[in-house]
């Protein structure tokens, strides 16, 4: 295993035991810590809820790409073809990151 491909495979899990920490203090904070009745207004108002949502959409987002990437080389993906599909995954990962945090942005700071 080459020193990359250990990183990825590192982070592969990392992301993965993140996600079910994340996912879980998510569902725990919404269960546990709001009074009810709550509105959307109030969990978008919660610090602890923005961090962890930003968090889960980042992980979400490498976690799926990267397991496209195993995937395909598992598939069969040469060298070469390989040489084409990181970038595009890394630039894709990085829109597609982008594009949530911005429509988590205007959920955040919009009008009710």
């Amino acid at each position: 295993m080459t020193r990359q491909g250990f990183w990825g495979w590192l982070l592969q899990r990392l992301t993965g035991v993140l996600l079910v920490f994340f996912i879980g203090a998510h569902f725990f904070y919404l269960h546990y810590a709001l009074e009810w009745p709550v509105t959307f207004r109030d969990v978008l108002n919660s610090p602890f809820l923005r961090v962890v949502d930003a968090g889960i959409v980042a992980l979400v987002i490498y976690h799926a790409l990267y397991g496209v990437r195993t995937a395909l080389v598992n598939l069969g993906l040469g060298i070469k073809g390989e040489r084409v599909v990181v970038p595009a995954l890394f630039v894709l990962g990085l829109a597609t990151t982008l594009v949530g945090f911005q429509v988590f942005w205007a959920l955040l700071y919009s009008k009710p």
